[in-house]
């Protein structure tokens, strides 16, 4: 007789809302020194194996559309916060949850049925699992209505980039900003958008 603990479907939840919080978000990396230039402007860099192709100035309603997407990440950073002491509540109670699954199992193959009582302390441990989620819902709503927020920011970003370009005349572009040294490579950098191509 085999029986295992239900997944729990809550906490499955939560970290697909966390996951879809951040789809749009901007990936950014922390560039290697250089003796590159300086940037002393917002520019667009189009890059195709690696190799620069192509680099325009950023036009204003492009340049507020970044600073929105700045900002969305920085509330974004605020809302996420709480979800954290969720998520340590939840790991100390997986952990107790996974080794009484285990213990379980094994009653019931050693007995032919585990016992009613460490079934029951499983339940419970499971119940208490919900009640932290369903306490941190206002928590996760709010992450999920910003997450759609930057999502729509950064499509209307993407697309003002894309507006002059054909699909499979980049790999990569990338956003240079004011005060920041330009990298030499395609591995670093503040990058929105990867060709389907690649």
């Amino acid at each position: 007789m085999s029986i295992q603990a239900k997944p729990q479907t809550k906490t499955t939840l939560v970290l697909s809302l966390l996951l879809l919080a951040t789809l749009g978000c901007i990936s950014s990396q922390a560039a290697t020194p250089s003796a590159a230039p300086v940037v002393n402007s917002y520019k667009l860099q189009i890059l195709k194996n690696c190799q620069l192709v192509k680099e325009r100035a950023l036009t204003a309603e492009e340049i507020a559309l970044y600073h929105q997407l700045k900002q969305a990440e920085i509330n974004m950073a605020a809302l996420q916060a709480p979800l954290t002491d969720m998520e340590q509540l939840l790991a100390t109670h997986s952990k107790t949850l996974e080794t009484m699954s285990g213990q379980i199992e094994q009653q019931a193959y050693q007995q032919g049925e585990p016992d009613p009582l460490l079934l029951e302390t499983q339940a419970e441990l499971s119940q208490q699992m919900s009640a932290i989620v369903d306490s941190f819902a206002p928590d996760i709503e709010a992450v999920s209505v910003q997450g759609k927020r930057i999502g729509v920011i950064a499509d209307q970003f993407t697309s003002l980039l894309k507006t002059d370009m054909a699909p499979t005349s980049y790999d990569q572009m990338r956003i240079a900003i004011p005060g920041d040294t330009t990298p030499n490579d395609c591995q670093h950098g503040i990058f929105f958008q990867k060709s389907s191509t690649m």
